[in-house]
């Protein structure tokens, strides 16, 4: 069984955490002896490019295919503009970049997120008349279809048109619903466990980090966006002086954060420093507005870090819904964050129920299993015939 996995989001040399969630699950499936490679277009740069989209910076220079931890991934270059996911087609510049590739027919193809990856699936599914899975994760749900009608009709018509659709999160997948009428399966991204059980311990590591040992450390994951509550991160630290603030990520807010005092902006770190950090840190917060189900929350509860979310998404899921497994505050609620973060003695009980409900329910081998067992029996019971429908996507 050979199996396409398509995805936007891969960690590359300059951004080495980018998508670890899939590539966390590619590693499971591979472990499992499925034969899996990875396609992840990657924008094309043009000179001056960088000017109005700084983040296409980080793929300059990328091979058109590459071996990683023994996978083999494309990385077609296409064209792409500011915003390109919520105006244009995006996913039409992929297929005809993969087009050139010839790349060889798969058994199944699985597709991350709906757009692009999902929208380019479905092409390439139809032109090779095989079926194909699509997660959703969040901002292809919760902003995508919203962004307009168009994209809006095509989301629709994606989750219509996939033999088998996934979400992170009950939330996402009502959501789903909701937009389309189709009540679609549940299935997080699975976590590596072990890689989050370090022996060394909190005063070992925050002398390797340089970390002071007198401090209360507040530990944030992920990209410096307003989405993800980083103004309010900002204030929260401002009004919590004797705390130290410790971001790892990028993005165009990093600047802004690094110049307050109490807080270090350490930019993009590998998945083995984070777990350091997270074992270092007090405490994680997450003040995103909207998630699917986010990984860095399984990543946090796996190391034994208690974590302070915003109540959006799947996050209530986890955490669970009377806070038995973690803290929940109001998106946009900068009081409610400062709030959570001065409670001195985080509960022992809700770290370790958050610890033993992930490990049960989160590893990447159990989710490769099951994963498994869709593609089967995709294979063996559908009859792709996408090419009966001549409609463009």
């Amino acid at each position: 069984m050979k199996i396409l996995t398509i995805t936007n989001y891969y960690p590359i040399p300059k951004s080495p955490f980018r998508g670890s969630f899939v590539e966390t699950t590619v590693q499971a499936l591979k472990k499992q002896g499925i034969n899996v490679e990875v396609l992840h277009p990657v924008p094309h740069v043009p000179p001056g490019a960088g000017l109005l989209m700084k983040r296409t910076q980080d793929f300059k220079n990328l091979p058109l295919q590459t071996t990683r931890k023994g996978i083999k991934v494309y990385q077609p270059k296409y064209w792409t503009w500011p915003k390109h996911l919520n105006w244009g087609v995006p996913d039409w510049f992929q297929y005809q970049a993969v087009k050139r590739l010839k790349l060889e027919k798969p058994d199944l193809i699985h597709a991350h997120f709906a757009t692009p990856s999902g929208l380019l699936a479905a092409r390439l599914a139809k032109d090779w008349d095989i079926p194909f899975v699509l997660t959703c994760h969040g901002y292809d749900v919760n902003f995508w279809p919203q962004s307009s009608f168009i994209n809006r009709h095509r989301f629709t018509k994606l989750i219509g048109k996939a033999h088998y659709v996934l979400a992170v999160s009950t939330a996402l997948a009502n959501k789903i619903k909701f937009l389309t009428g189709r009540q679609v399966n549940i299935l997080a991204s699975g976590l590596a466990i072990d890689k989050f059980k370090i022996a060394s311990s909190k005063p070992t590591l925050r002398k390797k980090l340089k970390i002071p040992s007198d401090k209360k450390v507040v530990l944030y994951v992920g990209n410096h966006f307003v989405t993800k509550g980083m103004k309010e991160l900002k204030a929260a630290a401002q009004a919590l002086p004797n705390m130290l603030f410790i971001t790892i990520g990028t993005g165009p807010l990093k600047e802004e954060l690094g110049s307050i005092k109490n807080i270090r902006c350490l930019g993009a770190k590998p998945n083995d420093a984070i777990a350091q950090y997270m074992k270092a840190a007090d405490v994680f917060v997450l003040p995103s507005y909207s998630e699917g189900m986010p990984t860095v929350l399984l990543e946090a509860g796996a190391s034994g870090l208690p974590v302070i979310a915003t109540q959006v998404g799947g996050i209530p899921e986890l955490l669970g819904e009377k806070e038995e497994r973690g803290t929940l505050i109001p998106p946009q609620d900068v009081d409610a964050l400062i709030k959570a973060l001065k409670i001195k003695m985080p509960s022992e009980k809700k770290i370790k129920a958050l610890k033993n409900h992930i490990n049960q329910n989160f590893s990447d081998k159990m989710i490769a299993k099951k994963l498994i067992i869709i593609y089967k029996d995709l294979l063996k019971n559908t009859k792709a015939g996408l090419n009966n429908d001549q409609t463009e996507w």
